[in-house]
């Protein structure tokens, strides 16, 4: 009987290591198996450094891997010629295009946008701090297509690489010798809350009805009564930002009054000279011709 249960048990465990042997090479074939996967979905999946393939829009800016020289060059040049096109398109992206330009741009600038909603914006730095000199802002309907543009350039008297470009591209001088007298222009001067200091915001914004775009020109100067606006240059230091509004710019008046507590007015009804002499001023490349604008309408 010993005998028996003792060959019984021998058996019994003849059995186990039999299936411990299976279960451990089913094992060792699932995990090759898996390995060999993995290894042959990274085939070919590598790219050349400094190309930026955008397939997708992300919702997320990633570090741009493009040189500092190379990408300054690629913005120089969309600055210097817009893309190829004039307002109310920006860079090569113009209203109706499909995201699939914005893409292309991504590749171009080394960004990839931030996604948020029915808005794709890029922001970085124009010089070597990493702060938000310059911003994008493209609006997408429900047909994934832009429907609307803004620009934001930060104190762009820092730049001096940038000069040319935006003085052909932003400048109030050449904004008039491109597009000629705006439909409207609305000036505002910041209230001032406290009495006495030195200087005073202003708001200076241009609207093209026919082209449908806006610009505006915000910055700071003496506070005097009439104050004195004189030719608005990107090296100013005065010069604080530039904002440019691609698509239906009259709605954006109301915002901007909100958000100064005060009202945008046409300028030639706080300046005496006329519109065609106020634009001639405005383009003018002499510093000794001032508008004067009185600022009782704001105090």
């Amino acid at each position: 009987m010993f005998k028996y249960a003792l060959m019984q048990t021998k058996s019994k465990g003849r059995c186990f290591m039999q299936i411990l042997l299976i279960t451990l090479f089913v094992l060792m074939f699932v995990s090759c198996s898996s390995v060999q996967t993995n290894q042959t979905s990274t085939i070919g999946t590598s790219q050349p450094p400094n190309i930026i393939t955008v397939t997708q829009l992300p919702t997320s800016t990633l570090v741009s891997t493009l040189p500092v020289k190379i990408r300054q060059q690629n913005l120089i040049e969309l600055f210097s010629n817009n893309g190829g096109c004039a307002f109310p398109c920006w860079w090569g992206v113009g209203l109706g295009d499909p995201i699939r330009e914005i893409s292309d741009l991504a590749s171009l600038i080394g960004e990839t946008p931030f996604v948020s909603g029915s808005y794709y914006s890029f922001t970085f730095p124009l010089g070597e701090l990493n702060s938000s000199d310059f911003a994008m802002s493209f609006n997408i309907d429900e047909f994934k297509k832009v429907k609307g543009i803004e620009i934001f350039l930060n104190q762009p008297s820092r730049f001096s690489d940038y000069y040319d470009v935006f003085e052909k591209q932003l400048s109030l001088t050449g904004i008039l010798a491109h597009y000629g007298m705006p439909s409207e222009t609305l000036f505002l001067v910041t209230p001032r809350f406290e009495p006495g200091g030195g200087l005073r915001s202003y708001t200076l914004l241009m609207i093209y009805d026919n082209q449908d775009f806006g610009i505006k020109y915000s910055g700071i100067v003496s506070a005097e009564n009439p104050l004195k606006i004189c030719p608005i240059k990107v090296n100013d230091y005065y010069l604080q930002n530039i904002e440019l509004y691609l698509d239906d710019p009259r709605s954006k008046v109301s915002e901007i009054n909100r958000f100064n507590s005060a009202e945008l007015k046409p300028i030639d009804s706080v300046n005496p000279m006329k519109l065609n002499e106020i634009y001639r001023v405005l383009s003018s490349s002499n510093n000794n011709e001032c508008l004067l604008i009185t600022v009782d309408p704001w105090q």
